[in-house]
């Protein structure tokens, strides 16, 4: 499973993300199980992956399965702690 989090350093919003999301990882002992990335859309690589996902706002987060295909998306907004929960227990 892996967690692709697309955000700007400039952003609340995605800090406050991607905050949540390693706090939430270490709660639920998901820590090496889960991989968690942050792509900085304000550089190229950032730009380069938030392209091939087609991401056009930001925070969004991507939930990849372990077959390589997108389970969940949260676009433009911070992703409910139950509903991560529900999908990275799966």
């Amino acid at each position: 499973m892996e967690i692709k989090l697309f955000g700007k350093e400039s952003c609340g919003k995605c800090g406050s993300t991607k905050n949540k999301i390693a706090h939430l990882l270490k709660k639920w002992n998901l820590e090496g199980k889960v991989q968690f990335s942050y792509f900085d859309m304000d550089t190229l690589e950032g730009l380069t992956e938030g392209a091939y996902h087609g991401i056009t706002e930001t925070p969004t987060t991507v939930i990849i399965s372990p077959d390589r295909r997108e389970i969940a998306r949260f676009d433009g907004k911070i992703p409910h702690s139950s509903k991560l929960k529900e999908l990275l227990r799966e």
